[in-house]
């Protein structure tokens, strides 16, 4: 998975998210495919289901059980648990009335954001363009950074 496809990845799983009926989820999940293997919606649209569901299902392991774990590995510290308060539920519903979006509640946000901090470390530190950064395997620079988090502590 390229860094690019990592973004597309992000975005989509956004909308696909905010979605609020499953037909609208599903559109969004067709139109990452198509985006994702770079193909018309046209041959998408031309698959089987079965065919569709596995790249679907392919694309979301491969995302969520082999990258992103990844990202996780790079901060030596395990994640601080957030204590519930009994307010939490109210404080939600007014900063939903006011039009409050919370962004570090939103984690595909954040993992675009961390996306983009890889891809400002390639182009710093490995003197890439910024075309040339998005089309690196993303395991990869992942892997680079985690060596240079290990060596730089050292």
């Amino acid at each position: 998975m390229t860094v690019l496809q990592a973004r597309l990845y992000c975005d989509y799983m956004r909308r696909i998210e905010a979605a609020k009926t499953s037909g609208q989820a599903v559109r969004e999940n067709l139109q990452l495919l198509a985006e994702f293997f770079n193909t018309s919606r046209r041959v998408i649209y031309s698959e089987s289901v079965d065919d569709l569901l596995l790249a679907a299902k392919t694309l979301h392991f491969t995302m969520q059980q082999i990258v992103l774990p990844k990202f996780a590995a790079l901060s030596p510290e395990p994640p601080e648990p957030i204590e519930k308060s009994i307010f939490d539920d109210y404080d939600a519903e007014q900063d939903a009335q006011a039009g409050y979006v919370d962004e570090t509640a939103d984690r595909w946000l954040i993992c675009k954001q961390n996306v983009e901090a890889v891809t400002r470390l390639a182009i710093r530190v490995l003197r890439e363009s910024y075309t040339d950064a998005q089309r690196e395997p993303l395991g990869r620079l992942l892997e680079y950074v985690a060596y240079e988090i290990e060596h730089t502590e050292k």
